[in-house]
């Protein structure tokens, strides 16, 4: 349930992150590597998606499983 930090390029207006295999943690404080604490994050349930505009002045976010498990995360940036 390790962290994993994804870069926002400076021309995207928009993220969706999912996973059809497991609930997610996305948030955008964080440090690579480290679990989140489960505060400060928003929740993706199994097999559903978050898309939301990307906040002013942000270039990065974190993702990770709740579980501690191995899955496919789907990062889509517009």
């Amino acid at each position: 349930q390790e962290a994993t930090q994804v870069k926002i390029p400076p021309q995207a207006k928009r993220i969706s992150v999912g996973s059809r295999d497991a609930a997610l943690y996305l948030s955008f404080t964080g440090s690579e590597g480290v679990a989140p604490n489960g505060t400060d994050c928003a929740f993706i349930v199994a097999n559903n998606y978050l898309s939301m505009e990307i906040p002013h002045q942000i270039n990065e976010f974190f993702v990770s499983t709740i579980e501690d498990t191995t899955t496919t995360i789907i990062l889509i940036l517009e």
